[in-house]
């Protein structure tokens, strides 16, 4: 049953910044692995900008896993939000945020798993060689900052997020932010701009066409 609907903050936007990710590792000799070809342990999770806890404004995090895997679809629902597995492949999450607020719409974000440094990545879902695999015994971390935007929330998200104010973000080491991420962001923004100018240099194309056909009637009009 759909909640009831709520009294909302007119012409108030406010905004919170998350970030969603993972980090991997290599498996060593000490860690069990369900299945002999794992070769990494790895973390995908959702945490505020400070490592912060954010239950005070997310209800739920829902984590769609590769249907290959146990339980496929993970359901958190307190802090700390994330899942811990092991695996071999890199294949896209699935991230559904519900907040505190039922008539506050749920949020989906999509994150591809890396288990790999960006030289180093083998395809998506193939095993890697052992050499591969062990190529690098530091944690990956790929992760991304997202901006959550609350457009004219209800009065009671409101109370929520303003009774805890958010610390600006300051970049540190710590925030390890995919230079593939950035990478990935800035060609959406290319080839998005490229097809506009495409769409409109069509435009232009058919109102020229358009024009010179106008041109012809009325010439034939006074022919006539």
């Amino acid at each position: 049953m759909a909640p009831p609907a709520a009294v909302r903050k007119k012409g108030v936007v406010l905004e919170r910044g998350i970030i969603f990710g993972n980090s991997a590792s290599p498996l060593t000799k000490k860690d069990v692995a369900p299945d002999p070809q794992h070769t990494h342990k790895w973390c995908v999770y959702v945490r505020g900008v400070h490592g912060e806890d954010l239950s005070y404004m997310i209800k739920k995090v829902q984590f769609k896993l590769h249907e290959s895997f146990v339980n496929p679809s993970r359901v958190i629902e307190k802090h700390p939000f994330e899942v811990w597995e092991t695996g071999w492949g890199q294949f896209e999450i699935q991230i559904r945020i519900t907040f505190v607020d039922p008539n506050e719409k749920a949020i989906q974000l999509y994150h591809m798993l890396t288990l790999f440094p960006p030289d180093g990545d083998p395809s998506a879902m193939q095993p890697p060689s052992p050499a591969l695999a062990g190529a690098t015994k530091k944690p990956v971390v790929a992760e991304v900052y997202e901006d959550i935007v609350f457009n004219e929330p209800t009065e009671l998200m409101y109370e929520v997020l303003m009774a805890t104010p958010q610390l600006p973000l300051q970049k540190k080491a710590n925030h390890q932010f995919t230079a593939q991420a950035e990478h990935d962001e800035l060609k959406k923004l290319v080839d998005t701009q490229a097809l506009v100018l495409k769409e409109i240099e069509a435009h232009k194309a058919m109102i020229a066409r358009l024009g010179q056909e106008l041109k012809d009637c009325e010439a034939a009009v006074k022919a006539s």
